[in-house]
């Protein structure tokens, strides 16, 4: 009993990650959607012609090496630098970034999400299962082990919901509309 308790509460909190998440990332999955969808935030010109599929692709490889860095303060560390990089550019090259980043970001969050809600998923049935086939007199048992990438995912999950808050967070300080160079201080 109480094994399946630890594991259900594991899952209920992954399954709220994963809720989260879908707030910060939802988006159809192709450019002409996140172009669209950047467009309604951002109020920017820009169109899914903009972004090229080598754009996307080289975006797509950096925020999943940004997505397994090993601690938060290693990936913020770097987006912070990419994004001080990017945003030091002339004309009109820092919009296109921030919104190639944005589209990019929630493409590769929403297809993470999805995984990882699979696997989710996979591991509630096994454990309904288990808790089936158990025996309901052993209090002591322990919980079921989570797979390593079950862990890798959650923490994939967390990293990708992370830098979508950070990213944006970034932009509004660098165009005065957060923090010391805007109005809300």
């Amino acid at each position: 009993m109480i094994a399946s308790t630890n594991f259900s509460t594991i899952l209920v909190v992954f399954s709220l990650l994963a809720i989260a998440a879908n707030g910060f990332l939802s988006c159809p999955n192709n450019a002409a959607g996140c172009a669209r969808r950047s467009q309604q935030l951002y109020q920017s010109k820009k169109t899914s012609s903009d972004f090229k599929q080598e754009e996307i692709s080289e975006m797509e490889d950096l925020i999943l090496s940004l997505s397994q860095e090993p601690t938060d303060e290693s990936r913020r560390g770097r987006l912070q630098t990419m994004f001080d990089k990017e945003l030091a550019k002339p004309n009109g090259a820092p919009q296109h970034f921030a919104d190639l980043f944005d589209c990019t970001l929630v493409m590769v969050g929403d297809r993470v999400k999805t995984e990882a809600q699979q696997v989710a998923e996979k591991l509630q049935e096994e454990a309904e299962a288990a808790k089936g086939d158990g025996d309901d007199d052993d209090e002591e048992a322990k919980p079921p082990e989570l797979p390593e990438s079950f862990k890798k995912q959650q923490q994939q999950v967390w990293a990708l919901v992370d830098m979508m808050i950070q990213s944006k967070t970034i932009v509004k300080k660098a165009t005065g509309t957060l923090g010391s160079k805007g109005t809300f201080q």
